[in-house]
């Protein structure tokens, strides 16, 4: 049986081998920020709720093991992560190819301009990324800002 909690101090390695397998940086990570998916006794994916400003929160660093993944469980992460935003707003940056799966929890797209600082760096480091991405030759994420205001 999977259960979503926070997480706890002896799982920061785990969050930030999660994170680097799945190419995101890790480097600055709280691991006080997270919520995790456990399942007997093992952690099997993670999602992160960032400060963002005065009343809204970034979620972030959804991460599913590669071997649970197609089972429901990033849904049942990015569940548990709105609830724990309750009335605060909350963003998300991620690639504009998986917007459409964030539509049913109430977020949208938003021009850049419009999310509170935390979330443009959030952005500005992932299109950063994006140009190393295209100096290795690879084909760089095309980034967007969703936004859940509060109460949705």
């Amino acid at each position: 049986m999977t259960e979503i909690r926070a997480a706890l101090v002896g799982e920061a390695p785990l969050i930030r081998a999660l994170m680097k397998g799945e190419r995101l940086n890790p480097v600055g990570v709280d691991w006080r920020n997270f919520l995790v998916a456990e399942d007997a006794g093992a952690v099997i994916g993670i999602v992160q709720l960032r400060p963002a400003g005065v009343g809204a929160v970034e979620i972030g660093s959804l991460v599913v093991r590669a071997d649970r993944r197609r089972g429901g469980l990033g849904r049942l992460l990015v569940d548990a992560a709105v609830a724990a935003a309750g009335s605060r707003r909350a963003l998300i940056v991620t690639a504009f190819a998986r917007a459409r799966f964030y539509e049913a929890w109430g977020f949208s797209p938003i021009p850049a301009r419009a999310a509170p600082w935390p979330v443009r760096l959030n952005l500005l480091l992932g299109q950063a990324g994006g140009l190393v991405a295209l100096a290795r030759g690879m084909r760089p994420r095309r980034l967007v800002v969703l936004d859940r205001p509060p109460g949705v």
